[in-house]
C-alpha cells in the first residue's frame, strides 16, 4: 500500500506550462459553444438509430375489460335483465413492406446529417482555436510592449540626470531640464496606459481558459509547421480541408434526400398484419370467440389537395438555397485566406526590414547620447532620437506577433488550426530548431514586474534544513548568475514537500532548487542548472530520464525565473545578490592585491 502512494504522489504533483496548446485544451472544456455542439451530435446519432428502425416490425397490444346492461321500456337498468361482462384481448404485429422509399431517404438523410453536425464541430473548434490564439498571443505582445514602457522610463531618466547634471556645472539651461522632464512624464503616463492595456489583455485570454493564471507562465509559441508554398495551393488545400465548405456540401447533401423523402407521398404503403383476438363473454358461458388474422394493408393517397406537389417544390427550393451558399462559403474562405496570405507576406517582409531599422535606430541613439554629452548634439535631437526609437521598437514588436498571428490565420483559414493546437509541440529539442524570428529577438516580456495585484504580502520563502548547504550554495549560483545565461525549467510541483522529494529522488540536490510563486494556491518552481548558451542547455536537457522528460521541462534565458523569484522574493533577492557582489568585489580586489604585489616583487 505504501508503494502505491508513493508512486501517486510523484505522478501526481506535476503540471505542465501554460503553452498555448494547453490553454486550448482547457478552453476547449469551458466554451459552452462546443458543449452544445456535442449534445447536438448526440442528438443526431439517436436520430439515426430512430431512422434505422423504420422497417423494423412493431408489436401492439390491446385489452378491453367492459359491463354492459340493457333493459326494455326503461330508463334505467333493471338489474333482474341482461347483464354482460366481456374481456377482449388483441395482440397486433405490423411488417413494414414497402413506404415509398421514405425509410431509405430517412436514413441517408440523417447519416448527412450526422456527417454535417461532425464538421460543424470541427468548424466551431476552429473558430474558437483561432479566437483563442488572438488572445493569447495578444498577451505576449502587450507585455512586451509594457517592458518597452520600461525601457523608455529608463532612457528618460537617463538623459533626465545628463541635463540636471550639465544644469549644476552651468552647460545647461532650466528649459531644457523642464524639456526632459516632461519627457521622461510622458513615458511614465504611456506606461501606465500600456498597463491598462496589458491587463484588458489578460482578461481577454481568462474569458477562454476560466482559470487564473501568471503571466510569468506563457510561453512564446514556435511556429514550426508547413504553410502551403503558395497562395494557390493555400487556397486549393483549403477547399479541399476546411470544415465550413464541407458543412456547406453535406447540406446540399442531405436538402436532396429532403426532397426524396417528400415524394413518399406519391407511393403506396404496403403493411404485412396478422393479429390474434380473444373475446370472452363469461356472462353467458357458451358465448366465446376467438380470431385469427394475416393479410396485406394497402394505404394510398390519391389525392390531397396539392398539398404534396408544393412540399416538393418547397424542398427544390431549399436545394437551391443550398447551393447558394456553398457558392457564398468558397467566396468567404477565398477571401479570407487571400487576407491571411497577404498579411503574413507583408509582414514578412516588414519585419526585416524593421529589424535593420531597429539596429540602425539603436546606433544612432547611442551615437547621439554620446555626442550630447560632448556638445556635440542639442537636447532636442536627443529627446526626438529616443521617441523615434521607442517607435521603431513598438512598431517591430507589433510586427513580430502579428507575423505570428498571421501564420496561424493561414491555418485557421485552411480549416485545421485546432488539430494543430492540439497536436502541436510547443517546446523544440534543440535549438537549431528554433527559427530565426525568435534567435534574434532579444527584448522579452519576462523583465515586467508586473503583479495584478499591488498590495499583497510575498509568499514566504521555506527551504528545508535537510540538504540546505547544498541546496542553498546552487541557489545562490542560480540567482546570482548572469542574466545572459539559460536555465532549464524542469517540473512544477503543488506543495514544497514534494517538489523536495522529487528533487531527492532524482539525485539532483547539487544542480537544482525550487521556489514558490503565485499569492493565491502557491505553485513550486523547479529549475535546474545554469549553462553558457542555450545550445548547452538543450544538450543537458536532452540527457534527461524519460520520467523527467515526461514533465515537458524547457530551456529559457535564466533572467526569466530570476524576474519570477524576485517578483514574489524580493527581500531574499536582493540579499542574494548584494552578498554576490560584496563576495565578487572583495574577491577583485585580492586579486588585484596579490597582482600588485607581485609587480612591486618583481620591480
Amino acid at each position: 500500500m505504501t508503494k502505491k502512494i508513493i508512486l501517486f504522489l510523484s505522478l501526481s504533483v506535476f503540471s505542465y506550462s501554460f503553452t498555448l496548446s494547453d490553454g486550448f485544451k482547457t478552453a476547449l472544456e469551458n466554451d459552452m459553444e462546443i458543449k452544445i455542439n456535442e449534445n447536438n451530435i448526440k442528438n443526431i446519432k439517436l436520430d439515426k438509430e430512430i431512422a434505422n428502425s423504420l422497417m423494423k416490425p412493431s408489436i401492439d397490444f390491446s385489452a378491453t375489460v367492459q359491463s354492459s346492461k340493457s333493459t326494455e321500456n326503461s330508463r334505467t337498468p333493471d338489474k333482474e335483465k341482461s347483464h354482460t361482462k366481456t374481456d377482449e384481448y388483441k395482440i397486433t404485429v405490423t411488417q413494414p413492406i414497402f413506404d415509398g422509399f421514405e425509410s431509405s431517404n430517412e436514413k441517408q438523410l440523417q447519416d448527412y446529417k450526422y456527417k454535417s453536425a461532425l464538421y460543424f464541430y470541427k468548424e466551431s473548434q476552429n473558430s474558437l482555436a483561432f479566437d483563442y490564439t488572438q488572445n493569447y498571443i495578444n498577451v505576449l505582445k502587450e507585455k512586451d510592449l509594457l517592458t518597452l514602457g520600461k525601457e523608455a522610463i529608463f532612457i528618460s531618466e537617463k538623459i533626465l540626470k545628463k541635463v540636471d547634471r550639465k544644469l549644476e556645472s552651468g552647460y545647461g539651461t532650466q528649459l531644457e531640464y523642464n524639456e526632459a522632464k516632461v519627457q521622461l512624464a510622458e513615458s511614465k503616463v504611456n506606461y501606465q496606459t500600456q498597463k491598462i492595456n496589458f491587463k484588458d489583455s489578460i482578461e481577454g485570454l481568462k474569458f477562454y481558459v476560466q482559470i487564473e493564471f501568471d503571466s510569468n507562465e506563457l510561453i512564446k509559441p514556435v511556429f514550426n509547421h508547413k504553410l502551403p508554398k503558395n497562395l494557390n495551393e493555400a487556397i486549393a488545400k483549403s477547399f479541399e480541408e476546411n470544415p465550413s465548405l464541407k458543412v456547406s456540401k453535406l447540406n446540399l447533401d442531405a436538402a436532396k434526400y429532403e426532397v426524396q423523402k417528400t415524394t413518399k407521398n406519391f407511393y403506396p404503403n404496403l403493411d404485412f398484419v396478422s393479429s390474434y383476438q380473444i373475446n370472452d363473454t363469461f356472462h353467458n358461458s357458451d358465448i366465446e370467440s376467438n380470431e385469427y388474422s394475416v393479410g396485406l394493408q394497402l394505404n394510398y393517397n390519391l389525392y390531397n389537395g396539392g398539398k404534396d406537389s408544393l412540399e416538393k417544390r418547397k424542398a427544390l427550393q431549399s436545394v437551391r438555397e443550398k447551393q447558394f451558399l456553398i457558392k457564398k462559403t468558397e467566396n468567404e474562405i477565398r477571401n479570407e485566406i487571400r487576407l491571411a496570405w497577404n498579411s503574413y507576406k507583408l509582414n514578412k517582409e516588414k519585419n526585416d526590414a524593421l529589424k535593420e531599422y531597429l539596429v540602425v535606430k539603436k546606433d544612432v541613439l547611442d551615437s547621439t547620447i554620446k555626442e550630447f554629452d560632448l556638445g556635440l548634439k542639442s537636447l532636442n535631437n536627443l529627446l526626438t532620437m529616443h521617441t523615434e526609437y521607442i517607435e521603431v521598437k513598438q512598431d517591430y514588436i507589433r510586427n513580430t506577433y502579428d507575423l505570428m498571428l498571421s501564420k496561424y490565420r493561414i491555418l485557421s483559414s485552411i480549416g485545421n488550426l485546432n488539430e494543430v493546437l492540439i497536436n502541436e509541440i510547443s517546446i523544440p529539442k534543440n535549438e537549431d530548431e528554433l527559427p530565426d524570428l525568435f534567435k534574434n529577438i532579444e527584448y522579452s516580456f519576462d523583465e515586467v514586474e508586473y503583479t495584478e495585484n499591488e498590495i499583497v504580502l510575498p509568499v514566504e520563502d521555506k527551504i528545508f534544513e535537510e540538504n540546505a548547504v547544498l541546496e542553498e550554495s546552487f541557489k545562490n549560483k542560480f540567482l546570482s548568475a548572469d542574466k545572459n545565461k539559460y536555465t532549464i525549467n524542469l517540473a512544477l510541483s503543488f506543495s514544497e514537500e514534494n517538489a523536495k522529494k522529487f528533487i531527492e529522488k532524482n539525485k539532483l540536490e547539487e544542480k537544482a532548487f525550487f521556489f514558490s510563486f503565485r499569492y493565491k494556491n502557491p505553485l513550486q518552481k523547479i529549475m535546474m542548472g545554469v549553462y553558457d548558451s542555450k545550445k548547452e542547455a538543450y544538450a543537458e536537457m536532452n540527457k534527461l530520464s524519460k520520467s523527467l522528460l515526461s514533465n515537458k521541462p524547457r530551456v529559457e534565458k535564466i533572467k526569466i525565473k530570476q524576474n519570477l523569484f524576485k517578483k514574489y522574493h524580493f527581500t531574499e533577492y536582493t540579499e542574494i545578490r548584494n552578498k554576490t557582489l560584496l563576495k565578487k568585489s572583495e574577491k577583485e580586489q585580492a586579486i588585484s592585491s596579490k597582482d600588485n604585489k607581485k609587480d612591486i616583487e618583481r620591480i
